[in-house]
């Protein structure tokens, strides 16, 4: 049975308890209301702060999401476009035969120009126009067209055609290869016109032109390596193909008589082998011996008296045992 004591003690314990874990409950939503308060003070004075100065690096990023743009780059962005638009429209009308270097080279530098100024300018509230429409989204349009255009002037390699200021930047101006070269190739097509009635005599008529220009080509490829301006590649595939296949100047040779005479010398070396190794080699047959039949063994050993010293040796070897020599005797 339990004390009576012990009930005050429990009953004390619990409310005690309880009161404390009470507290505890308030001080905690006190400090939540406080929080809250002070996040709903903060966010008032940053609101404010933003309607009050528009230019704040913080929410300048943020609202020019949502913004529209200035007039000013509005203009310069549709300039750009109308740049990058002209360069397309080059490219793809001089994609065969590739002239992209040479014709479109003036549209490479107003788009190239174009986009440092869209970079540079700086609308009447002072905002830069390349925040506007770069790092805002997953599509970058004006990024990538950009991007394409480098892309496609890089692959061709078209700077190795043209010359470059003091400072590195390419002018537009052909380099003196590059003029040699277009030269050279302006001969040797109107060669090629001047023999169309009588395209047999190409061959030899315009043979000294063609060499002239192969030789220019190769200097320049010895001189650029792989990075060879497209433009001249191009040109010099398209005058060999006409070179060899149109006027068939380049005589498909057989196979030189030199040639197939290191042929049949390889041919004959590995049979003059096997056949000097089967005819001075000595082939020796081994004897085979091959037994008899067991009979005829004994019929021959039985005539020449083998059996018959082998039965008196061993009745000799046998003649201490009267018992056994009794037997033998008696069997013969």
């Amino acid at each position: 049975m339990m004390k009576l004591w012990i009930i005050p003690i429990l009953i004390f314990t619990m409310l005690f308890s309880y009161t404390t874990t009470m507290n505890f409950i308030d001080m905690d939503l006190t400090m939540m209301e406080d929080w809250d308060d002070d996040v709903q003070d903060t966010s008032q004075s940053l609101l404010m702060s933003i309607s009050s100065n528009p230019n704040t690096s913080l929410t300048d990023r943020d609202t020019k999401c949502q913004s529209t743009p200035s007039a000013t780059c509005r203009l310069i962005v549709e300039k750009f476009g109308w740049a990058i638009s002209n360069y397309t429209l080059c490219s793809v009308k001089n994609a065969r035969p590739i002239h992209l270097c040479e014709v479109c080279v003036m549209e490479y530098i107003n788009v190239t120009k174009t986009h440092k100024k869209f970079q540079d300018t700086i609308d009447e509230d002072g905002n830069i126009c390349q925040d506007y429409f770069t790092n805002l989204d997953r599509l970058q349009i004006v990024s990538e067209a950009y991007r394409y255009v480098h892309h496609l002037w890089r692959k061709a390699n078209c700077n190795s055609c043209f010359k470059r200021d003091e400072n590195g930047t390419m002018n537009g101006v052909p380099t003196d290869e590059t003029r040699k070269f277009d030269t050279v190739y302006k001969q040797t097509k109107r060669c090629f016109k001047r023999n169309i009635e009588n395209e047999n005599l190409t061959c030899v008529n315009c043979l000294k032109d063609y060499q002239n220009l192969t030789d220019t080509y190769i200097d320049i490829q010895n001189g650029a390596g792989d990075s060879i301006c497209m433009d001249i590649v191009d040109t010099m595939n398209i005058t060999r193909w006409i070179w060899s296949n149109k006027y068939n100047c380049v005589k498909r040779q057989g196979v030189s008589t030199p040639l197939k005479i290191v042929l049949g010398l390889i041919t004959l070396i590995p049979l003059t082998f096997y056949i000097s190794a089967y005819v001075l080699s000595n082939r020796q047959e081994s004897p085979i011996l091959q037994q008899k039949r067991l009979g005829e063994v004994f019929a021959i050993n039985s005539n020449s008296g083998f059996f018959g010293g082998a039965e008196y040796g061993l009745s000799r070897t046998r003649s201490p045992t009267p018992q056994v020599t009794g037997i033998f005797n008696r069997h013969r």
